[in-house]
C-alpha cells in the first residue's frame, strides 16, 4: 500500500509541476491578435514514410502533378527515430534543445508545442494517433483517440471527431507504413501496399474536409532492408506536402526544408506566436509574430529535475502518511 501511494503521489506531483511549468512558459507569450482567422489545419504524420515512397501513392502524385498540392523534398535529423522526430516536428526544436534522443522516453516534453499554443489561443485541437504522442503532450489536446497497436480505423475515428467537434488543428498519425518497413523493408511489396492503403485513406479524407489545409509528412524514412535511426539517406529523406484549402496562403516554393520548418509554418497559417525554441523557418510568406524573449537555459534537463523533486516529495509524503 505504501509503494502504491508513493507512486500515485509521484505521478500527481510530476504531472502537476509539469503543467505548471508549461503554463509559466505560455504566460510569457504575447498573443498579439486573439482573433481567429477561420483557417483549419490537418496534419497527417505517416510514420516511417520515406521520400521516394510517394511514387506508390497515386492520389497524392496526381495532386502534385496537377499543381493542386505543394511538394517539398525535406529531411529529418539524426537520430532518425520516431519520438525524437515527433518532438522536432511539433515543437520546431532540435534534439540538442529538447533533449529527446531515444524512443524509450515516456516523459512529457517541456518544450511548448503547436497544439498547446493553439489551445492557449482558444483553438480546438485533436489527436488520432499512437500513444507515444499523448505521452509527450498529455495536456495539448481537447479531443483524442489513442491506439496502442491497431491503427486500422484511425481515419474513420478522425472523421468522427472532425464531424462532431470541428477542431481547428488535428493530428492523424497512422503507423502501418512504419510497421511494414520494419518487418519487410522499405522497398518491399508490403511496404508499397501500406503506402497505397494510406493514400486511399487520405483521398477519402480529402474529399470530406476540403476546408482544411492538409499537411502530410513523416518522422523518418526506412532503409531498403528495413529499420532506421542512423544517417542512412533513405532514413533521413522525408516529404512535406500541402494540399486542400491553400486559399490566401502564399508559400516559398524553391527552398530547402527540414522537419523543423513545420511548426513555424503552422504558426503562420493559424496566426500563432512562434516560440524561441523554433529553429526552423516558416514556409509561408508573411511576417507573423515571433516570441523574442530569451530561451530557458538547459530546458532539456527540466524533466529530470521534475522527476527528482517529485520523487523526493512523494517519498517524504508517504513517510509522513504511513508513520507509526
Amino acid at each position: 500500500m505504501k509503494i502504491l501511494a508513493q507512486i500515485f503521489i509521484f505521478i500527481f506531483l510530476f504531472l502537476t509541476s509539469y503543467n505548471m511549468f508549461l503554463n509559466f512558459q505560455l504566460s510569457k507569450f504575447t498573443f498579439i491578435d486573439n482573433q481567429k482567422n477561420n483557417k483549419k489545419v490537418c496534419i497527417i504524420l505517416i510514420d516511417g514514410l520515406r521520400l521516394d515512397a510517394i511514387k506508390y501513392m497515386p492520389f497524392i502524385k496526381k495532386q502534385i502533378n496537377e499543381k493542386k498540392a505543394l511538394f517539398y523534398k525535406s529531411s529529418c535529423f539524426i537520430p532518425s527515430l520516431s519520438r525524437p522526430g515527433y518532438v522536432r516536428i511539433f515543437s520546431g526544436s532540435s534534439t540538442k534543445i529538447n533533449g529527446v534522443s531515444k524512443n524509450f522516453y515516456p516523459i512529457p516534453s517541456t518544450i511548448p508545442d503547436i497544439f498547446l499554443l493553439s489551445r492557449k489561443k482558444g483553438l480546438k485541437t485533436a489527436l488520432c494517433g499512437y500513444y507515444w504522442i499523448y505521452e509527450l503532450y498529455p495536456f495539448s489536446f481537447n479531443y483524442k483517440y489513442i491506439y496502442f497497436n491497431d491503427d486500422s480505423n484511425i481515419f474513420t475515428k478522425a472523421l468522427n471527431i472532425i464531424d462532431k467537434h470541428k477542431p481547428d488543428l488535428i493530428l492523424i498519425h497512422p503507423m502501418k507504413v512504419d510497421k511494414a518497413g520494419h518487418k519487410y523493408g522499405g522497398i518491399s511489396l508490403n511496404y508499397k501496399k501500406a503506402c497505397i492503403e494510406i493514400d486511399n485513406d487520405i483521398q477519402k479524407l480529402y474529399e470530406k474536409i476540403k476546408n482544411y489545409t492538409i499537411i502530410i509528412t513523416s518522422d523518418h524514412g526506412h532503409k531498403d532492408k528495413g529499420g532506421h535511426g542512423d544517417d542512412n539517406l533513405k532514413c533521413l529523406e522525408i516529404p512535406i506536402i500541402f494540399l486542400g484549402n491553400l486559399k490566401d496562403i502564399k508559400f516559398y516554393e524553391k527552398v530547402s526544408t527540414t522537419q523543423l520548418d513545420i511548426s513555424p509554418t503552422i504558426c503562420d497559417i493559424l496566426n500563432l506566436p512562434k516560440t524561441p525554441y523554433m529553429e526552423g523557418k516558416s514556409l509561408v510568406i508573411c511576417n507573423n509574430m515571433t516570441f523574442q524573449n530569451k530561451k530557458f537555459k538547459n530546458i532539456n534537463k527540466v524533466p529530470v529535475a521534475l522527476i527528482l523533486i517529485s520523487s523526493y516529495v512523494s517519498y517524504l509524503a508517504t513517510k509522513i502518511i504511513f508513520r507509526k
